[in-house]
């Protein structure tokens, strides 16, 4: 409660009381945290990438996708924003942009792109 008094302009703790609040199934709090996070700081990759991890949580895909689809514009190479960002284009039912977010992100981490490609039903190439 004294940290939630204290966020004010301070765009470390709006981001993880944004957690907090994501770990206690509390998702529209926390979407509210990472909101106010993002107007403080639109660049602010992170948490445009756990706002749309938050929407995707509430099965707001379409949503969800504007957030990750803004983070990966600032950072393609986001490991977590490229793997929500495949679980979106599943949910979406778009594999092949699925197939091609989980590609970008076996550059950069192997093992996490091999495993939703898997996922997907794809063999890594």
């Amino acid at each position: 409660k004294k940290a939630e008094q204290r966020a004010g302009l301070d765009t470390d703790l709006l981001y993880n009381l944004g957690l907090a609040h994501s770990f206690l199934w509390e998702h529209q709090l926390a979407i509210d945290y990472f909101h106010r996070l993002v107007s403080l700081d639109r660049t602010n990759v992170k948490g445009l990438s756990a706002l749309g991890a938050q929407y995707a949580l509430t099965r707001q895909f379409t949503r969800a996708k504007k957030y990750l689809d803004a983070a990966l514009q600032i950072n393609p190479s986001h490991e977590d924003a490229l793997q929500k960002s495949v679980v979106c284009a599943q949910a979406l039912q778009d594999k092949s942009e699925a197939i091609r977010f989980a590609n970008k992100l076996k550059e950069v981490n192997a093992e996490r792109g091999a495993s939703l490609l898997e996922m997907i039903g794809r063999t890594p190439e």
